[in-house]
């Protein structure tokens, strides 16, 4: 990279992050207070000052507003400019978009090049970091929950500091100017996450003799080789390093993303938690203007810093692979046991299936950037080689675990080909979590979260799909998750926790289990008030869905006795977006049925590779008996129908009318006599055969207005 691309690298960005001053496009949470230019080094002039974005209330001190009453995550944010120009007011729009969200952000200028070359920008960083310990009290920042965010530059000195942390102390004072006995050392807080967008990763891959960074380096590659080792984030990557996010543009011509694919792979190799956006055909300034590239870096630290605080599971300890052994890696479907949550300090085994393309047509070279589906069984249920052997068919990896700490007999084959059994035999692991039994499920709640079988199972799914994304076969970028029954309830908060899915599909699961006519709620309602009301804000649904980030597909059926179906349309409503539904007629309760529906391929296949989606339904508007839904759909709808019920009593027991409706353009149209019906939706059928349907609208039995509940 020539000196003179780097100059304009530098004036590019700088001019780009003016951009982002202006009004954040984004919902303001919270009002911010800055507090510029106060000093964090002693380096001269600019290079040692930092800005503060503070969400109000900013200061613990503040007398004019109320005091904050609960310590808040904290990111200093490192500006690019090709580390010799640039300055911390261009990062603005990045950091109030933070701050406004609940976040304490910390802005920094640093010594420049070529004055000032490598390492004292990552000096400068690790200051930083010190200099907001040293004000944690003064700023109400919970330095447990302290992160980087950089872009271009930045990006490489975030994710350099970061990942030199857990080094050897040789190779992190090879990228330092402090003594080896600096106080300094000891006083630098870890940080817990990062996120860089568009960042060079590894100089190590430039032409040996080329000097287009000797004014940041030194020299040379072939002169500088350890100094261009030393300012290698890849060459650090480790079972250590925190989540981290990386953000890059397809097209980046200056920094191209095959660096950030490079470490990425590193990270995952090593276990680590770490989370890819490549924004096709950006080139690096416009990814870094993106507004893709801004929500991303917020949900990032959203989900390792705000969401944690929202419930019993921290993705900062699940997002790490796991230890895994294979019991069997010979067979058309694979047998291991992983790691899962712990019971008096012991982790607990999970046992799981894997299968792949190439492992049931025993060809090794099908196995390359596949995508996966982490399929979660119901209650009784256990891993089901027939599901893992289903997504292998059609050119997934898959992996089912048992939830409830057994092992299923090995899979049969006959011909190369599955013999399918329902009904084969387990046995208890000797080192396994909690039965799913009634007592795991709902009374064990309160005290000690081991003996909880919610607990465990939504963070032993979670793991499952931190450790398949770590094998080398799988596009760690492309996975889903499936789940029927109990595991349908268990992907609801999976899905809700873990924002690394791309998408999710609860069947029969939904929340309001406490609410409603489910067979679950005696067993809720028989628990004491306190422990009732614990385990709603712990483990129903209904309380993470609205925190759901990823594209999500309902599926079940209109007479379901475990999931009825108005706590099914209370639950699709509480996800922001990105949701859709799919209600069948009495649709049959059992995983086989579960698993069947097309339209859960349909659904996975348009997120994970891009293939035609599922029709959108809007909700159902009523005029004077007169029902319209309005569409988007890339496939040709084929017809359209309402269904509705006239019954009263439990939602299980009512019969449930059909009737053709029109389709009108984008509009779907149907007349009925509303006035008596209790309940209604509406299918749509395209040209593939794929259902979807709107939610059911049910009415209350105290009166006869429409609410879905």
């Amino acid at each position: 990279m020539s000196p003179r691309i780097l100059a304009i690298i530098a004036v590019w960005v700088v001019g780009g992050q003016t951009c982002l001053a202006q009004p954040n496009p984004l919902t303001t949470k919270v009002a911010v207070k800055c507090l510029a230019d106060l000093k964090y080094s002693d380096a001269e002039g600019k290079a040692g000052l930092c800005d503060v974005y503070l969400p109000k209330p900013a200061l613990v001190s503040e007398e004019q507003s109320p005091k904050v009453t609960q310590k808040r995550p904290a990111v200093v944010i490192v500006h690019g400019g090709a580390w010799m120009t640039g300055d911390k007011w261009t990062l603005e729009g990045y950091s109030r978009l933070l701050a406004s969200h609940g976040i304490v952000v910390v802005t920094i200028n640093y010594r420049l090049a070529p004055k000032h070359k490598f390492p004292r920008q990552v000096d400068d960083v690790r200051q930083a970091l010190i200099w907001t310990a040293q004000h944690a009290d003064e700023f109400a920042i919970d330095l447990e929950r302290l992160g980087l965010f950089g872009y271009s530059a930045g990006g490489h000195l975030s994710t350099l500091v970061a990942m030199l942390a857990d080094e050897p102390a040789a190779t992190q004072q090879a990228a330092s100017e402090w003594k080896a006995n600096d106080p300094r050392w000891n006083q630098v807080p870890t940080v817990h996450a990062v996120c860089a967008g568009g960042p060079p990763c590894d100089f190590r891959t430039l032409p040996i003799d080329n000097t287009g960074m000797s004014y940041f380096l030194g020299g040379s590659r072939r002169e500088k080789s350890d100094v261009y080792t030393a300012a290698s984030p890849t060459a650090h990557a480790s079972a250590g390093d925190p989540p981290m996010q990386i953000i890059h543009g397809e097209s980046d011509f200056m920094v191209p993303i095959a660096s950030s694919r490079s470490l990425r792979r590193k990270l995952l190799n090593a276990g680590c938690d770490v989370r890819f956006l490549a924004l096709a055909g950006q080139g690096h300034m416009v990814t870094f203007l993106d507004p893709r590239t801004r929500q991303a870096a917020l949900e990032f630290f959203q989900s390792v810093f705000i969401k944690p605080s929202l419930s019993v599971w921290d993705m900062r300890r699940l997002g790490r692979s796991p230890q895994a052994t294979w019991i069997d890696q010979a067979k058309p479907i694979r047998e291991l046991i992983y790691k899962g949550e712990t019971v008096d300090g012991v982790p607990t085994d999970v046992f799981a299936f894997y299968a792949t393309p190439g492992s049931i047509a025993n060809d090794p070279s099908l196995d390359k950037n596949l995508p996966c589906v982490v399929l979660v069984h119901g209650g009784g249920g256990t891993a089901f080689a027939p599901w893992v052997w289903k997504w292998a068919k059609r050119g997934y990896a898959a992996i089912a675990m048992d939830l409830a700490g057994h092992r299923p007999q090995s899979p049969k084959f006959d011909a190369g080909e599955l013999v399918v059994d329902m009904r084969a035999g387990r046995k208890r692991l000797e080192n396994g979590g909690p039965n799913q039994g009634h007592a795991e499920k709902f009374s064990s709640v309160g005290g000690t979260l081991q003996d909880d079988w919610p607990f465990h199972a939504i963070g032993n799914v979670i793991r499952a799909h931190s450790l398949v994304r770590s094998f080398p076969e799988i596009d760690a970028d492309r996975t889903a998750i499936t789940g029927i029954s109990w595991g349908g309830y268990t992907t609801c908060i999976t899905a809700s926790i873990d924002d690394r899915f791309k998408a999710a599909v609860p069947v029969y699961g939904c929340g309001f289990l406490h609410d409603g006519e489910s067979v679950q709620r005696p067993l809720i309602d028989a628990l004491p008030p306190a422990q009732r009301e614990q385990w709603i804000q712990q483990y129903d649904p209904s309380s993470h869905l609205a925190n759901c980030r990823v594209p999500i597909f309902f599926v079940n059926g209109t007479n379901d006795k475990h999931y009825p179906l108005p706590s099914y349309s209370r639950s699709f409503d509480l996800v922001p977006d990105q949701n859709s539904i799919r209600i069948a007629p009495n649709m049959k309760h059992s995983h086989q049925a579960g698993w069947e529906p097309k339209e859960i391929d349909s659904f996975i296949d348009s997120q994970l590779n891009g293939d035609l989606p599922l029709p959108k339904l809007s909700d159902a508007e009523i005029q004077d008996n007169a029902l319209q839904v309005a569409f988007s759909s890339e496939s040709k709808l084929k017809s359209a129908r309402l269904h509705l019920t006239n019954d009263k009593g439990l939602f299980r027991e009512r019969k449930w009318l059909s009737q053709a409706a029109t389709i009108e353009g984008s509009k779907i149209k149907a007349t009925a006599d509303f006035a008596n019906a209790t309940a209604w939706f509406v299918t749509a059928t395209d040209e593939r055969g794929a259902m979807v349907s709107t939610k059911a609208t049910c009415k209350t039995a105290a009166n006869t207005d429409t609410e879905s509940q």
